[in-house]
């Protein structure tokens, strides 16, 4: 169970760092929820361990509840509906500010939003400040529009997942670009230092004076730094690259 709640915390992190242009589509999600529910608020929250936090809203003033005072932390441990008539009845709710306070909330009704992985990060709900309870019709309308819902929450992620994704390839393809230079120029002038040495050791016999063994020396030495260096460029590459598949 830890675990479980370790990554539904994870994915509701993710979905609220999340920059979407998605922003017009959620509010048609939460206008249509209240008018069809004839609520004055409707909203779809995030929830993390201490938040409820609404993403989009309309009646709510509020940008964010201790997730202790919401009803929306009950909502996500339910299957279905979730749905309180009277909250002035409902001894879960006794005490509850939001009842007590100016808000008055009496009614509540929200169904989880369960991502594809089955996390449930959130809700689609309702409110109310008189007593009330919904309709068969109106249950199922709320329901399809939860669903609508997490269809938009996983399409904003999967976007934003190709974006990082598309970020990591041109990091790798930079890395081998890199590479390739380095193959190219930079072992060629170390490699012809060294074939020319040879060729003079050749032409003189195979005698070869100090000059020629330090010169070779040299080269020989910077071919190695330049093969060191390709070698770390490409574990670069293959770092950017297992990166790029574990996201």
């Amino acid at each position: 169970m830890q675990h479980n709640e370790s990554a539904r915390l994870r994915a509701v992190k993710v979905f609220k760092q999340l920059v979407s242009d998605k922003d017009k589509e959620f509010q048609h999600i939460v206008n249509l929820a209240a008018e069809i529910c004839q609520t004055p608020a409707a909203f779809i929250s995030l929830i993390d361990d201490k938040t409820t936090w609404f993403k989009t809203k309309i009646g709510v003033e509020v940008p964010q509840l201790p997730r202790d005072n919401s009803f929306c932390q009950f909502a996500i441990l339910s299957d279905g509906i979730f749905e309180v008539q009277d909250a002035l009845q409902d001894q879960r709710f006794s005490g509850n500010p939001l009842i007590a306070s100016g808000a008055g909330i009496r009614f509540y009704a929200a169904y989880p939003l369960c991502t594809y992985d089955g996390h449930k990060v959130g809700t689609l709900g309702v409110m109310d400040t008189d007593a009330k309870q919904l309709s068969d019709l109106q249950k199922k309308a709320l329901e399809l529009l939860s669903c609508q819902a997490v269809a938009l929450l996983n399409a904003q992620y999967r976007e934003n997942l190709l974006k990082v994704k598309i970020e990591a390839l041109k990091r790798q393809n930079d890395i081998f670009k890199k590479m390739a230079q380095l193959q190219s120029h930079e072992i060629h002038g170390p490699v012809a230092t060294i074939m020319g040495i040879i060729g003079l050791i050749k032409d003189e016999g195979y005698v070869a004076s100090k000059d020629y063994l330090l010169h070779l020396e040299q080269a020989a030495n910077s071919l190695d730094d330049k093969i060191h260096e390709i070698a770390r460029h490409s574990q670069l590459g293959i770092d950017a690259y297992l990166e790029n598949v574990s996201i």
